[in-house]
């Protein structure tokens, strides 16, 4: 087996700071801190002994909820993690069988087993702890017997590679064969998506009404990661290669300017009024970082910014108490209505609430920031990588790792490294940067994407800068405006609007929200020419928590016409009045109204 190239620091030993911090705490403080205080599907599981769901939801939760938990070294968090943790080892019968089913086994989708190991691994690899271990080995003997008597079928057949996250773990303790001949019988079991994607594959939204496993945007974007993890099984790069070709895929034919693949809820095509469902966006969020992980590129860092800076923070309220099953590029209004255009969606798709259309995203919306945040800086026994320069510190037995930054808003980070032997330090360059600065000199990057720097033992320090100006990119129905990592959106003026206040289980704070539009949204750009603003704003309060952008940027427009439908609206070219107005263009994850594409007014 293939040993990834590069590891993760310790949950228990990276500490966020500055804005990251902030975000983190109003995470906590929000729904991933309190499901399990009202939700019956956390509340009363029936992984802890509950009369509630006993599938996905739990293991969905604690796999983003300990990483939270531990990153902020919350005291409280870590209790309640630790007794859903005892209470589910608890409950594993003899034969290692660990799923609470109240069926037929040979009936149990075995997903729901799938994702609760990888949770468990979770919580082991941050404490070492034997009693995790050993419940995910027996687990994953139970399982191997299992599924020579039931093969796998429906999400789990979908989702097989999810499995090889626990396999490998285990196998790196054990170094028992069968581990792998059981990751070998999972994939031939397993959908075929590199058959799929060279065949099947929609290149266009899909039929409204019609669900289908294949062309499920969460299965596919779970999957980006599947040929890399495949790839350490049998050591063939070309699985690393059908990786990024599907990525490029989904890019080309489904994807947004956010990063988000549409598809709601399955591939939606390129119509920025379309989305993309949440449990999509952190699962391909995730999907990058393990690709990362695996190989140590520079191939999938833009594109999990783009999404982190973007698509995340869109699809929540600003204290986190709500958020969206499925997330727009163009959302002028946000409100329940029967005349949907979503492929298999409901009316209430694109409401902030507690479980608007399906729970699925309540569970597992949580695991986006931390495993983000795990992911800033990787190493090996000769390397440190920087992937990203969010305000953290990190250490480990040899390194200690420490950035402050007010990044993505502001371009530059300083650097504080201090070595217990030499190493070969790596920064990532953005694809955005057109230059960069290393203590005040302009420097070069390599072939691979990185600039790269010898570290001597003790301490170094170095401040990074990145030079670029907002760009204009063309997109199918208009163009987009990019800063860095950021999406700029056209900032509609909204108002906030409580609904479903008979329903005992949204009340406030968890409550559902309508959002109204109290300005208009149908322009059109002019000139690529554009205005900065810059303001003054706290740099330990996250953007996406104060709503205080640091810089607007003003836009010269006019108005076009539109049609509606539902809460949808399609813009087109035709101009209906001819004054020229400048507008206010924020970052799209600060105000859930805007419009971040535009058509282009040709003159």
């Amino acid at each position: 087996m293939k040993k990834d190239k590069l590891k993760r620091f310790n949950v228990k030993n990276i500490e966020p700071k500055g804005w990251l911090l902030d975000q983190l705490q109003t995470q906590m403080n929000g729904l991933s801190g309190h499901l399990h205080e009202f939700w019956p599907d956390i509340q009363r599981s029936g992984w802890i002994g509950g009369d509630k769901e006993s599938w996905e939801r739990v293991p969905y939760w604690l796999d983003g909820y300990v990483p939270l938990a531990f990153l902020l070294n919350d005291k409280k968090a870590i209790k309640v993690a630790e007794f859903y943790i005892d209470s589910i080892i608890a409950r594993q019968q003899e034969d290692g069988w660990i799923a609470p089913i109240s069926q037929e086994r040979s009936k149990y989708d075995v997903w729901g087993i799938f994702i609760m190991l990888k949770a468990l691994l979770g919580y082991a690899e941050i404490n070492n702890n034997a009693k995790c271990y050993e419940a995910i080995y027996k687990a994953l003997k139970a399982l191997d017997k299992h599924i020579d008597k039931y093969p796998l079928f429906d999400w789990a057949k979908f989702r097989w590679f999810e499995c090889y996250i626990p396999i490998f773990a285990i196998y790196e303790k054990k170094k028992e064969q069968w581990l792998l001949d059981l990751a070998k019988k999972l994939h031939d079991q397993g959908f075929d998506y590199w058959n799929y994607y060279q065949t099947d594959f929609p290149k266009d939204c899909v039929k409204q009404g019609e669900w289908r496993f294949d062309t499920h945007i969460v299965n596919n974007l779970m999957a980006v990661k599947a040929y890399g993890l495949y790839y350490k099984l049998v050591g063939d790069k070309k699985n690393l290669r059908i990786a990024n070709n599907m990525i490029k895929t989904l890019v080309r034919y489904h994807g947004a300017v956010t990063g988000a693949i549409n598809g709601d809820e399955c591939f939606a095509g390129l119509n920025p009024n379309h989305g993309s469902e949440l449990c999509s966006i952190v699962e391909l969020m995730y999907s990058l970082e393990v690709l990362t992980q695996i190989d140590g590129s520079n191939k999938y860092q833009e594109h999990l910014e783009r999404l982190c800076f973007n698509a995340l923070p869109s699809a929540t309220t600003h204290d986190m108490w709500a958020h969206q099953y499925v997330n727009q590029v163009n959302a002028p209004f946000i409100k329940k209505d029967e005349n949907v255009i979503w492929t298999t969606n409901g009316p209430e798709t694109n409401l902030y609430g507690l479980e608007p259309h399906f729970g699925c995203c309540t569970a597992n919306m949580h695991q986006g920031w931390p495993k983000f945040v795990e992911s800033i800086a990787l190493y090996n026994k000769k390397e440190l990588c920087i992937y990203s320069y969010v305000p953290v510190s990190m250490k480990n037995r040899t390194i200690e790792l420490e950035i402050n930054s007010f990044y993505p808003f502001k371009k530059e980070a300083n650097i504080r490294i201090k070595v217990q032997k030499d190493y070969r330090l790596k920064l990532l360059i953005p694809v955005w940067a057109e230059s960069f600065l290393v203590n005040g000199k302009k420097q070069e990057k390599d072939k691979h994407g990185f600039y790269v720097m010898e570290l001597k033992q003790g301490e170094t320090s170095l401040k990074i800068e990145f030079i670029s100006k907002p760009t204009w990119i063309k997109r199918k129905s208009g163009v987009s405006l990019l800063d860095g990592p950021l999406v700029y959106a056209l900032k509609v003026e909204q108002e906030r609007q409580r609904i479903n206040v008979d329903d005992p289980l949204k009340s406030e704070p968890h409550a559902d929200y309508e959002f109204i539009n109290k300005s208009d949204f149908n322009y059109g750009v002019v000139s690529d020419d554009i205005k900065e603003e810059q303001h003054d704003v706290d740099v330990d309060k996250s953007p996406f928590v104060s709503e205080q952008p640091n810089k607007s940027i003003y836009v010269k427009v006019e108005k076009v016409g539109y049609k509606i439908q539902g809460n949808i609206a399609f813009l087109n070219s035709r101009v209906i009045d001819q004054k020229i107005e400048e507008k206010e263009f924020i970052p799209i994850g600060i105000n859930k109204l805007h419009m971040g594409e535009l058509p282009r007014i040709k003159k």
